[in-house]
């Protein structure tokens, strides 16, 4: 298209970063991002979104700050966006920073940013910052979302609060596949292998196939607990 001598627009650059982001190809989202600079265009917020989205796919978390600083004016995509990026790249820590920064800014908290952050707390055992998030979660009601709920599921099981966990899996029809054996390996920890079993077969009447099963907790869960 541009060798043909059309000039893209900002819808042009949408599709093609965001094509960058599928296939994990940073080297071609520079050279468009770069090519925006050159032209002098403007980085309007659905392109600095993307391109933010791009960067923190390919790892490129120092990039995709820049971009975000440069954004004139931040929307809830753009918390969304640098919020996942640091999060999806073990940044847990600074995905705290920016979840209460986006908070001072007035940001709202929508079903993936909040999914996003109950990760990072799980990852570092903040139940603190966690059960604050789940009484937003009532408060905003977003407790209908299953990916925030399995989060809930994750951070309460990572931090020894078994009840809440367990109660938060019977609140989803059917949680999402990796809060089994979260809770799972929670009972382990806590020694209670017997509940630790009785959530095993619960889990597997909910999938297809018992080695499926079987293969997926086997790394979550003690070896000698699932061989009972």
């Amino acid at each position: 298209m541009v060798i043909d001598g059309f000039n893209p627009n900002p819808y042009t650059y949408v599709g093609a970063i965001s094509t960058c982001a599928s296939i994990g190809d940073a080297r071609a989202g520079k050279e468009i991002h770069g090519r925006i600079y050159r032209h002098a265009q403007e980085l309007n917020g659905q392109v600095s979104n993307c391109l933010i989205n791009m960067y923190g796919k390919c790892g490129s978390l120092k990039s995709a700050l820049l971009v975000f600083d440069a954004t004139l004016k931040l929307d809830l995509v753009s918390w969304t966006s640098i919020l996942a990026c640091y999060c999806q790249c073990g940044e847990n820590l600074e995905g705290l920073k920016i979840y209460i920064q986006s908070q001072k800014e007035g940001a709202e908290v929508r079903e993936f940013s909040c999914a996003s952050i109950l990760g990072a707390c799980a990852a570092l055992e903040n139940l603190k910052v966690g059960m604050r998030l789940h009484s937003l979660v009532i408060k905003c009601a977003l407790g209908l979302d299953n990916f925030v709920m399995t989060s809930l599921i994750n951070l309460y099981a990572k931090c020894g609060e078994l009840h809440s966990s367990h109660r938060a899996v019977l609140e989803v029809d059917k949680p999402q596949l990796q809060a089994w054996p979260a809770l799972m390996g929670g009972y382990a920890q806590q020694v209670k292998e017997r509940d630790a079993i009785d959530l095993f077969y619960k889990f597997q009447k909910l999938y297809w196939s018992f080695g499926f099963v079987l293969d997926y907790v086997v790394d979550v869960v003690d070896v000698e607990i699932v061989k009972q």
